[in-house]
């Protein structure tokens, strides 16, 4: 590496081997696309005012990592402007280089280029929705208007009404079930504008809060950030990695945050959709009524869970804002267990007599099945008995008749001694092959190497 940095570009002191080994592979590679953009420090510094040649010379010799993109934006666009543009694969592989020496080099530095990369994303996010529903408002207007005209016509045309009733009412009934539609989807834009902001929100406070750490300057300790940072700190690796999974609150209603692109791809669901919804509502949960074998399984240890949790939930600042759909999935769970119960007891008493984390029984779910039909009272909690859940994809666009046994994993976090959260991972249950082979083919459709990160 040493013998490449001596060759490019002229002028510049050769490298110092002492640095670390990701810091010498981004400026190896920073002076390589510096030369073929044909710059010289004096010529950029002039014509970028803000930025002295002081920095630039640290930046080229490893002694400084640009923090955000703006410098390699600048020496890429230098190099197309010289004939030799690049391709989203090489500018991907850079600014890959780069994160990896920024997390190396200035590890607090590193953090906040994170978060505010994914405040980023999520002010994106929140302008899309807030377009959307825009969008949404003026068909609302329309379908209102033309339902207003039929009305009056109506006024007008008595006379001819049995001629053209059928007709007529064709249209009012097309027009008022798209109003219906159109506010269900309104509704949901809005709700997820506000997801969105909110998320925005606790972005801008995470920067703030590093922004006052890094005024004393930058110092190991300053690794953690306050109690339950490593919570947080999951929500940006899970959201950015390839894990198949996302990240849960046990606040009420088990909001999911931060689903994984492969998880978002696996269970056919946008990262809007998915990101700030709720364990115990849709899209999740009639997705996986649409996708599982084992639902029934499944739902009955989630309202285990959910039961467990009433008491804390009901003390939470947040929990009248969620209430109905607690309610509404209890309703809901009733009605499923009485309208399918032979079918919810029969995957019952075929699971295995010990399910999958080894500790956990059949009986588990039978005094489950007796609690959401009514006759019994909810089993308590216990993580250490309840962390494993057997997830059996059935229906699937990657199928043909198979089944892919997964087993979905949580991971407690914890502020203090109070459990805030869990990280959720899909993995294959006893390295089923069926699971396996629909992973890799996740991966491949988002263009993911099998077994690397992104």
């Amino acid at each position: 590496m040493s013998e490449l940095a001596r060759k490019f570009p002229a002028g510049l002191k050769p490298l110092d081997t002492r640095l670390a080994v990701e810091v010498l592979d981004w400026v190896c590679a920073l002076r390589t696309v510096w030369n073929e953009a044909g710059l010289s420090i004096n010529r950029f510094a002039r014509l970028h005012r803000f930025i002295d040649k002081g920095t630039v010379w640290r930046y080229l010799n490893g002694e400084r990592v640009p923090r955000d993109s703006w410098f390699l934006d600048r020496v890429l666009a230098a190099r197309t402007e010289n004939g030799k543009p690049v391709t989203p694969d090489v500018r991907e592989h850079l600014t890959g280089l780069q994160l990896r020496a920024l997390q190396v080099r200035h590890p607090h530095e590193y953090r906040v280029r994170l978060i505010s990369d994914e405040l980023e994303i999520a002010q994106t996010g929140k302008q899309e929705a807030e377009r959307y529903a825009r969008t949404l408002e003026e068909k609302l207007a329309e379908r209102n208007r033309q339902v207003q005209e039929i009305t009056d016509d109506k006024g007008r045309l008595r006379a001819a009404w049995d001629a053209d009733r059928a007709a007529t009412q064709a249209d009012y009934e097309r027009l008022t079930r798209e109003i219906g539609e159109i506010t269900g989807q309104l509704h949901l834009a809005r709700e997820r504008a506000a997801r969105a902001e909110r998320r925005c929100l606790q972005l801008e406070r995470l920067l703030d809060h590093l922004d006052a750490r890094s005024a004393g300057g930058e110092n190991p300790a300053a690794g953690h950030l306050g109690a339950g940072g490593e919570f947080e700190r999951a929500q940006l690796t899970t959201a950015r990695g390839t894990e198949f999974g996302w990240i849960t609150s046990v606040g009420p209603g088990f909001q999911i945050t931060a689903p994984s692109r492969t998880i978002c791809r696996f269970l056919d669901l946008s990262y809007e959709e998915l990101d700030g919804s709720y364990l115990l509502a849709d899209p999740l949960r009639g997705r996986l009524q649409e996708t599982l074998g084992n639902f029934g399984e499944w739902v009955l240890m989630i309202g285990m869970f959910a039961q467990n949790a009433l008491d804390g939930w009901r003390s939470d600042p947040d929990y009248p804002e969620c209430e109905g759909k607690v309610t509404d999935f209890f309703d809901w769970l009733s009605r499923y267990v009485s309208e399918n119960y032979k079918d919810v007891a029969d995957q019952v008493e075929s699971t295995p007599a010990v399910l999958v984390d080894g500790d956990s029984s059949r009986n588990d779910l039978r005094q489950c099945l007796a609690a959401a039909a009514g006759d019994a009272q909810w089993p308590p909690y216990n993580f250490m008995r309840h962390n494993t859940l057997r997830m059996h994809v059935a229906h699937h666009r990657l199928l043909s008749g198979e089944v892919a046994r997964f087993a979905k994993v949580a991971r407690p976090f914890y502020k203090g001694s109070r459990l805030i959260g869990y990280e959720i991972t899909w993995k294959p249950e006893d390295a089923d092959a069926v699971a396996n082979r629909m992973m890799n083919s996740v991966l491949a459709e988002l263009g993911i190497v099998s077994g690397n990160s992104a």
